[in-house]
């Protein structure tokens, strides 16, 4: 998981692409990617990826508080016909209250959802698949690199999964037909919508 965001935190610091960062214990949110920082977030992300993680689960409170910031944000983003991304990266579940409750006003929302297991355990990739087949939120869940890989091959054998393609789901890049991929075969139409985007 660290490997992950420690990427997605260079790639949001060299793109300037503003993005939160939560960490579920013992900090505060952390911005990388701002224009005028400096590269302050960046390197404060850093350092704190460097020790252990501790502590509980506390999955709902952060949904809940980042549901807000996106309410305040809906009517830019609507008006500019944007989305915003929330990626959760977990290794289980929320230990502090119901996730499908929280994240039940992402519906409404201008929002994509990337849910990215840090675990193959199977009553935790469940547990989340049950949340995106319940919720009916825009959402793709994504397991490490070699588990997606392998998903992916077992149901279209045609294509090549890479980590480069692997790391712009975990940023979020929304497109429903990358989301099918490991799922289902794809039809004519969505291999040809896959290339393309390729």
């Amino acid at each position: 998981m660290c490997e992950s965001l420690k990427f997605h935190a260079e790639l949001a610091e060299s793109a300037r692409a503003p993005t939160e960062f939560r960490l579920l214990n013992n900090s505060d949110s952390i911005m990388v990617g701002c224009k005028n920082d400096n590269g302050q977030g960046y390197r404060v992300l850093l350092s704190l990826l460097d020790q252990s993680p501790n502590g509980g689960t506390p999955l709902c409170r952060h949904i809940n508080e980042v549901v807000q910031k996106i309410c305040i944000l809906e009517p830019q983003l609507r008006a500019n016909r944007q989305r915003a991304v929330l990626v959760i990266a977990t290794d289980g579940e929320s230990s502090d209250g119901d996730v499908a409750q929280a994240m039940k006003p992402l519906r409404s929302l201008p929002v994509w959802v990337v849910i990215r297991l840090c675990t193959g355990e199977e009553r935790i990739v469940n547990y989340w698949n049950n949340i995106d087949k319940d919720l009916e939120v825009n959402m793709d869940i994504i397991d490490d690199f070699l588990s997606e890989s392998q998903d992916i091959r077992r149901v279209n054998g045609w294509f090549t999964y890479g980590e480069p393609l692997h790391r712009l789901r975990e940023f979020g890049i929304v497109m429903k037909d990358l989301d099918l991929i490991d799922e289902s075969k794809l039809s004519a139409d969505q291999m040809r919508n896959v290339v393309a985007m390729l």
